[in-house]
């Protein structure tokens, strides 16, 4: 498998970006399957900072890399981020990767906890942000560059 990160945030208001990031580590990882790796989603009321504490403290079977995909963290709030999830991401299992997505709005947003849990795990925050009409000229000459 290519060289994973043990953890990702991926937010932004640009829900497509967001979609096809989701969409094309899923099938790097369900790729994998066959040596023997698993794919792990987590929802709705299975998507909560407590219940996937507990799943990455959980021992797998499996003999590959485990890859667990974390739908709706914008509703996630920072006191169960720092509770549950923080202290577990500091000692994030081996072979293991944790990508979380915040499809954020106006008055939704991950938590800043998340962010720092991330980092401190050695992963990467992507941020997948549209570009505002009025940030339009200035995106273009960033890109032409």
């Amino acid at each position: 498998m290519a060289d994973l990160k043990p953890a990702y945030l991926i937010h932004g208001d640009d829900h497509g970006a967001i979609a096809e990031r989701r969409a094309g580590l899923r099938a790097l990882a369900e790729g994998e399957q066959d040596a023997g790796g698993s794919v792990e989603l987590f929802e709705g009321e299975r998507g909560t900072p407590e219940a996937v504490a507990l799943a990455l403290t959980a021992m797998t079977l499996g003999m590959g890399r485990r890859v667990m995909l974390v739908e709706g963290v914008e509703r996630w709030r920072q006191a169960d981020v720092e509770k549950h999830l923080a202290p577990v991401m500091s000692e994030m299992p081996p072979d293991t990767t944790l990508a979380l997505f915040a499809r954020e709005e106006n008055r939704t947003s991950a938590p800043a906890a998340v962010h720092e849990a991330v980092r401190s795990a050695g992963g990467q925050v992507v941020s997948q942000m549209t570009v505002k009409p009025w940030e339009l000229a200035g995106w273009v000459r960033e890109q032409a560059a």
